[in-house]
């Protein structure tokens, strides 16, 4: 199936767009000539393209070599025209496992004169096996000429502007010279801008997009963005903003919000086992709970000792923001028992630490049983709740985070929308070009398959009142929704496909396969 882009292209360039990303006629010959090699090698494979431009490779297997990197290169090296690079190179990044030994997929950096183009990349997927043949080819790969223009802004004239356009940011990274591809193509110097604190700040209509999604003038988060300043003009072509957001509100945990909705009236908190969370004991070592809540600590003596349990786990860090992070201790004669339960009197501050601590563990135990050599994710995450602001949740440089309940919305730290949060951090460690929209999906596909339902965000909006989002939606591709939107497309698709396994393999199994 072919889909072509209705979106016009103006017939002026500005003085630094040195291209333009329609594939000129040299570009489209040799796709042709590569795309009719290929065809003659595997007659039956398919491509699906968008605006003339070849996006995927599928349908049968195709290419292959002795090893993975043998067989990612060959393709590259006899096919990468396919792609229309124009000028540009491939550069072989590296290879990850996926799904336990079944596949291996291989990653592409496209440059140009050494310097790095801005979303152009390659994925390629290959099975485990020998010959390891391909079975994907999936291309962000930008059509990209010689000459480059010639930088007239330099790296300390593109922070400063930056910095004057949002005075509110605090910390840059050192610029980098990138090819960017937004509205044509233009050298730009390329950096990060971060205010780690919470701020009040406008929002610009085209480079500051709402936190949840919405329309709105002022939002309550840390700022962090990756900046795009036109090496030539000195214009800020983008502000991509790297704070993943979600608009719901949360709830908590020992006495935590069960199922899948908040902490309101009609869903009051049970009592419930807190997994490999770290028991300790002062002077002395330590232990992670099991499943049920036990734990056993190694100990020398038979003296007292003070065990102590606040709200640190393996894999999750609780920090409440407006007040003190549940702690318990008490002094005890080995064996024991040392006893604990956080929250005994629920009150809504307490349950958004318990909450977040058992769903960040809930959602890191399901990602690591998928695959349980994921990268970057064996880490006690911090999860900060009751963020002094509402109707909200984000993810940012490896933080989850969650608000305090108010204006109509319930505390943001539950199931779903903690899964959810977790989620964007799945995908920074596990995918080198993750995209808003990218990030979004996935998100939701996190959330809905680490419980098993459709719905992310239940009752946000208030007691009865449904999802946030749904799994079962009308949102089609290509999409020119913003992010939480146009994820919609891939929420939906894993879930109608997981429907279909229902049918013929049972619950159980499809969910596995899903």
């Amino acid at each position: 199936m072919r889909y072509v882009s209705r979106a016009f292209w103006g017939l002026a360039l500005v003085l630094s767009s040195f291209a333009v990303a329609q594939t000129p006629p040299r570009d489209a010959a040799m796709r042709a000539k590569a795309s009719a090699s290929l065809l003659s090698e595997a007659p039956r494979v398919l491509f699906y393209e968008t605006s003339d431009t070849i996006r995927r490779v599928y349908g049968v297997p195709f290419g292959g070599g002795v090893n993975a990197s043998d067989a990612f290169s060959t393709f590259v090296t006899r096919y990468g025209n396919l792609f229309a690079p124009g000028d540009s190179e491939l550069e072989f990044v590296g290879d990850q496992d996926i799904m336990n030994g079944k596949f291996v997929a291989g990653y592409f950096r496209q440059r140009v004169d050494g310097i790095p183009v801005d979303k152009g990349h390659l994925t390629l997927l290959a099975k485990d096996q020998i010959g390891y043949p391909l079975v994907l080819a999936s291309s962000n790969v930008q059509t990209v000429h010689r000459p480059l223009p010639v930088a007239k802004v330099n790296a300390k004239q593109a922070v400063a502007l930056a910095k004057k356009n949002r005075p509110s940011l605090k910390q840059f990274t050192d610029p980098e010279l990138w090819v960017w591809t937004g509205e044509g193509q233009h050298l730009a110097w390329a950096f990060r801008g971060e205010n780690p604190e919470i701020v009040d700040h406008e929002y610009n209509p085209v480079y500051h997009p709402a936190l949840c999604g919405c329309s709105g003038t002022v939002a309550h988060a840390p700022e962090r963005y990756y900046i795009f300043v036109d090496a030539v003009s000195g214009r800020i072509l983008e502000e991509r903003n790297e704070v993943f957001a979600v608009d719901v509100s949360g709830r908590a945990q020992g006495w935590a919000t069960p199922g899948f909705k908040p902490d309101q009236t009609n869903n009051p908190p049970t009592l419930q086992d807190l997994e490999l969370i770290r028991a300790s004991i002062t002077g002395g070592n330590n232990a992670y709970s099991n499943a049920t809540g036990h734990f056993v600590i190694p100990n020398a003596g038979t003296a007292n000792v003070t065990v102590n349990l606040g709200m640190l786990g393996q894999w999750v860090n609780v920090v409440d923001f407006q007040g003190s992070t549940l702690a318990l201790s008490q002094v005890v004669t080995p064996p024991g028992p040392a006893n604990f339960i956080h929250n005994p009197a629920p009150a809504q501050a307490a349950t958004a630490q318990v909450n977040g601590f058992i769903q960040t563990t809930r959602v890191h135990n399901f990602a690591k049983a998928i695959i349980p050599t994921y990268p970057g994710i064996d880490i006690a995450i911090t999860c900060t709740v009751n963020r002094n602001s509402t109707c909200n949740a984000y993810y940012t440089n490896s933080t989850i985070n969650f608000y305090a309940s108010g204006g109509g919305c319930p505390n943001t730290a539950y199931s779903t929308v903690v899964w959810h949060e977790y989620g964007h951090f799945i995908i920074d460690m596990g995918h080198p070009f993750p995209t808003g929209a990218y990030h979004e999906g996935m998100a939701d596909v996190t959330a809905a398959f680490c419980g098993d339902t459709p719905w992310l965000g239940e009752d946000f909006r208030g007691p009865n009142t449904g999802p946030l989002r749904s799994c079962y939606n009308s949102i089609t591709y290509p999409s020119t929704a913003e992010a939480h939107t146009a994820g919609q497309v891939i929420s939906g698709a894993f879930w109608l496909t997981y429907d279909e396994l229902k049918l013929t393999e049972g619950n159980p199994a499809a969910l596995e396969r899903a």
